[in-house]
């Protein structure tokens, strides 16, 4: 049996940065980390292809917190949408510091029934819009020599679960894809210090506990090793 602590009290660890999450209307990770990041003293742009629910979760952070918060709907699934979410961070906010992936879909189905559509939705939503936004978003951070991208894996990447095959692929691609994108920020040629890290989480896990988690992989002192870009979690599905 695992034992959840509750995450410690704030210590204005972001303060002063910019950090923009998707999918983060809600009551899962998404809105957590999000919270967590303006309670941490960072200003946040939220987004959320689900408007009303959205418009709700703005309306709670603000009157919880004391940072600027902003909130701009987007559909993962179009990349012309992530650039507009970016864009409108940069001008309200200022250049982004932090990026928290959170979007994905899971959904059972057996392979050998499941259809074409049914699969490639699943890694658009999942896979294909972590590859969007990090490409984005390199080449925004990328001119600045720093910045933080993280992409959200799961257990299922490396553990087999029934009626998974899509999910777990696209999670599994989501992780690699973070590795691949850690060996740009660590490279000699672009000497810049972006850290792509893919934090896996299992279902058990607190939402408030896996945020501080986030938070403490963006701490200079808990940095993926060179070319690594992997940080695995006990907590949070």
């Amino acid at each position: 049996m695992i034992e959840l602590t509750a995450p410690p009290e704030p210590r204005d660890l972001l303060r002063g940065r910019v950090a923009v999450v998707t999918a983060a209307a809600g009551t899962g990770i998404g809105f957590a980390t999000a919270r967590r990041f303006a309670l941490e003293g960072a200003s946040v742009m939220i987004s959320d292809r689900h408007e009303i629910r959205l418009v709700a979760a703005l309306e709670s952070l603000r009157a919880e917190v004391t940072t600027p918060v902003a909130a701009m709907p987007c559909d993962v699934t179009d990349g012309d949408q992530i650039e507009r979410l970016y864009d409108a961070t940069e001008a309200q906010l200022g250049p982004i510091d932090v990026a928290f992936n959170n979007a994905g879909l899971g959904g059972r189905s057996a392979l050998v029934d499941m259809t074409d559509e049914v699969w490639t939705h699943v890694l658009d939503v999942t896979l294909y819009s972590a590859f969007r936004c990090t490409r984005s978003l390199l080449r925004r951070m990328i001119p600045r020599r720093t910045g933080t991208i993280i992409n959200i894996a799961s257990v299922t990447a490396w553990r087999a679960e029934a009626e998974q095959s899509h999910y777990a692929a696209a999670k599994a691609a989501v992780a690699a894809l973070s590795r691949c994108a850690a060996g740009i920020g660590w490279s000699a040629r672009s000497s810049i210090s972006l850290r792509a890290l893919s934090i896996s989480h299992a279902s058990i896990g607190s939402s408030l506990t896996f945020a501080r988690t986030v938070v403490a992989s963006i701490e200079p002192d808990t940095a993926a090793a060179p070319g690594a870009g992997s940080l695995a979690s006990s907590t949070g599905g």
